[in-house]
């Protein structure tokens, strides 16, 4: 029978501090719960709508082979898509990053063959720690338009940024707030603020968190080792066989990080 793992004081302060700002905690909060998903679309959008499936913690290819990871991918009743990304630094929140998570999400729901007018409707929202724009506004929505009259293309692509830094008493000023509030007692919306605390206190809710930090450790140790390889082979010139001694790692695992490697040259 497996043993219990031990939570440490650590992690429990590192539990304690999450916000849903932080995306870890976000996907967590938001795997599986229409309803907390729902809101947050709800008061963004600025319209009420019915999701019936979000995903989490998913990633999709290009057809070169570059992938994202998907922090929430929603789709309502009428086959709309929605991809909510957190996006802690102004880097993240490139404009044509959105653009890349546009395509890739048409990419990913479009069988061969598919007529391009069957194209779902999508929404891209980055919700950013900062006011990337920089006009005070707590929701900035972009479409493609025609130049001259700024008559909207109709492509169905909605890219927006919502502004972590804006608070007033509206909707979107307290749910900018409750992104932002590690206490769930200090929540204003009672579907985030339960579903913090449960992940903050309950038992089943801490253990599971303790598995997202160590799988994150685990991929920071990854990353690490596959950061030591592209050092490694950039810099000196040594064979395959010599680079796997001197990490003393498996062929397999040398395979692993090399991959790693690439792709996270290719996201730079």
């Amino acid at each position: 029978m497996k043993s219990k793992k031990t939570i440490s004081n650590d992690d429990l302060r590192i539990i304690r501090d999450y916000r849903l700002m932080d995306d870890s905690f976000m996907e967590v909060c938001f795997s599986e719960n229409k309803k907390a998903v729902e809101l947050v679309l709800g008061i963004i959008l600025g319209r009420s709508l019915n999701v019936i499936k979000v995903i989490t913690q998913d990633s999709y290819k290009n057809l070169h082979g570059r992938s994202i990871r998907i922090d929430v991918l929603a789709v309502d009743e009428d086959g709309v898509y929605y991809n909510i990304e957190i996006q802690r630094s102004d880097k993240g929140g490139s404009p044509k990053r959105a653009r890349y998570h546009s395509g890739i999400i048409d990419a990913a729901v479009t069988e061969p063959g598919e007529d391009f007018n069957k194209l779902p409707e999508q929404y891209i929202i980055f919700i950013t720690e900062r006011d990337i724009p920089g006009r005070g506004m707590a929701v900035y929505e972009y479409v493609y338009t025609e130049k001259q009259l700024g008559i909207p293309l109709g492509d169905g692509t909605h890219i927006l940024y919502v502004n972590n830094e804006f608070r007033d008493d509206s909707d979107i000023g307290k749910l900018m707030q409750d992104f932002a509030e590690s206490d769930p007692d200090k929540m204003y919306y009672d579907v985030l603020a339960e579903t913090a605390r449960y992940f903050k206190e309950s038992e089943r809710g801490v253990e599971q968190m303790c598995r997202v930090l160590d799988m994150k450790f685990e991929q920071g140790y990854e990353k690490g080792a596959a950061n030591m390889l592209s050092t490694i082979m950039q810099n000196m010139n040594l064979t395959e066989e010599q680079v796997i001694k001197a990490l003393n790692i498996t062929p397999e695992e040398y395979a692993n990080y090399k991959k790693l490697a690439s792709e996270m040259r290719s996201d730079a």
